[in-house]
C-alpha cells in the first residue's frame, strides 16, 4: 500500500506542475563534461587524487545543468554543473565536519580551507560567480552555499537527529541544506537577465521558489530515503514535529508545493519571459530526478517516456 500511495502522490504532483513524464535529453553532453573537467583543473583540482571523489558526480552534475538550465549559455552551464558537483562532493566526502564547519569563516578571511575540494568551492564562489551573475544574485548564491555547508555540518554533528522537535525547526534546517536559493538564482544569469532590467521582475518569487526546490526534492526522495532505506528525512522530521504519520505529511507537503507553484504562476501571469524561465526550470528539475538512478523512482513504476 505504501509504494502505491507514494507513487500516486508523485505522479499527481508532477502532472499538476506540467511535467508529462517525457524524456527530453537522451545523450550525455560530452563537450560540456570536458569543459567542466578543464574548469575544475583551472580552479585548482589538478591532481588525480583531488578529482577522484568527484568523478561519480560528473554525469549527474552535467545532466543537471543541461536540464535545469537548458537555454543558458555554455559558461553558465559549466558554472552550475561545477557548483552541483562540488557540493555533492562535500556532502559525500566530509563525514568529519571539522573543516566544513569553519568554511564560512575561512572564506570570509581568505584563509586556506585545509582541503583542495573546499579551496575549489571557495574559488568558485569568490572568482567565478560574479562573472556569470549580477551583484544581487551573486550575493544570494554565496549566502545560500555558505548556509548549505553550515547546515550540512549541523546535520552531520547530529546524525541521529533530535529527540524533540521545535515547531519550525525542520523547515528552517531544510532551507539551509538544500542550496535551493542558489539553484533559484542560477535561472537568471546576468547575460540573459541583466539585473538592471529583470531583478524586480523575478526577486519576489524567490521565497516560493526556494521552498518548491527543497520540497519537490523531498517528495521525489521520499521513497528511496524513507520507504526503502528507513532513514530519517525532512518529511519524517516534519511528521514528528506535527505529530502526524509520514504518509499524511507527504500529502501535506505535496499540497503545499502545489499552492506555492500556483501563487508563482498567478503572480507572473503577465510576464511571459520570467514565467517561461520558471516553467522551463521546473520541467528540467523534475525530469532530472527521474533520470538519475539514485532516486529509484522506476521501482514505483514511474519511468520516463521516450
Amino acid at each position: 500500500m505504501s509504494d502505491e500511495y507514494v507513487a500516486n502522490h508523485v505522479r499527481n504532483l508532477v502532472a499538476m506542475m506540467g511535467f508529462d513524464m517525457r524524456k527530453s535529453l537522451r545523450d550525455r553532453d560530452l563537450e560540456l563534461e570536458a569543459k567542466v573537467m578543464d574548469k575544475l583543473m583551472e580552479l585548482g583540482l589538478s591532481s588525480t587524487d583531488s578529482k577522484k571523489p568527484l568523478e561519480r558526480f560528473l554525469k549527474s552534475g552535467c545532466l543537471l545543468a543541461s536540464l535545469y538550465y537548458r537555454h543558458h549559455p555554455t559558461d553558465a552551464k559549466v558554472y552550475t554543473a561545477i557548483h552541483a558537483i562540488l557540493l555533492l562532493g562535500v556532502d559525500d566526502y566530509f563525514s568529519d565536519v571539522s573543516l566544513t564547519r569553519t568554511f564560512a569563516h575561512k572564506f570570509g578571511t581568505r584563509k586556506a580551507q585545509g582541503h583542495p575540494l573546499l579551496d575549489c568551492v571557495a574559488r568558485l564562489l569568490r572568482d567565478e560567480t560574479p562573472k556569470i551573475f549580477g551583484p544581487f544574485t551573486t550575493n544570494m548564491i554565496i549566502t545560500s552555499t555558505l548556509d548549505g555547508i553550515n547546515g550540512f555540518s549541523l546535520e552531520a554533528t547530529f546524525p541521529r537527529g533530535f529527540l524533540r522537535a521545535m515547531p519550525g525547526f525542520s523547515c528552517w534546517l531544510r532551507s539551509c541544506t538544500g542550496w535551493s536559493a542558489a539553484y533559484a538564482c542560477f535561472i537568471f544569469p546576468n547575460t540573459k537577465f541583466p539585473e538592471s532590467e529583470y531583478l524586480g521582475r523575478y526577486v519576489q518569487i524567490m521565497p516560493n521558489l526556494r521552498d518548491i526546490i527543497c520540497y519537490v526534492n523531498d517528495i521525489l526522495s521520499f521513497y528511496k530515503e524513507r520507504v526503502v532505506a528507513k532513514e530519517g528525512c525532512f518529511i519524517s522530521n516534519l511528521a514528528q514535529e506535527k505529530s502526524m504519520d509520514d504518509y499524511s505529511t507527504l500529502a501535506l507537503v505535496c499540497d503545499y508545493v502545489l499552492s506555492l507553484d500556483k501563487e508563482i504562476r498567478e503572480f507572473l501571469a503577465e510576464d511571459e519571459i520570467i514565467l517561461g524561465a520558471y516553467a522551463d526550470f521546473m520541467l528540467g528539475y523534475m525530469e532530472w530526478h527521474f533520470q538519475v538512478e539514485r532516486y529509484r523512482l522506476n521501482e514505483l513504476g514511474l519511468t520516463l517516456k521516450s
